[in-house]
């Protein structure tokens, strides 16, 4: 993600919530950048992505 960012000069990034969980470098050099991220939780429940319970879904 980060090379997508600062080298290709990507402005969305689909299913990026680890960053944003995470928080970190990726995070940080993403809200500087104005990027926006795509997260889709139904997605992310079904594929096992994320924990089932969703208190704990980093955008939740």
């Amino acid at each position: 993600m980060l090379r997508a960012v600062r080298q290709l000069h990507a402005e969305r990034i689909g299913h990026g919530y680890r960053a944003v969980a995470e928080g970190g470098d990726a995070y940080r050099t993403a809200l500087a950048a104005g990027v926006h991220f795509e997260c889709c939780p139904t997605s992310s429940y079904l594929t096992g992505g994320v924990d089932r319970d969703t208190k704990e879904h980093p955008i939740l």
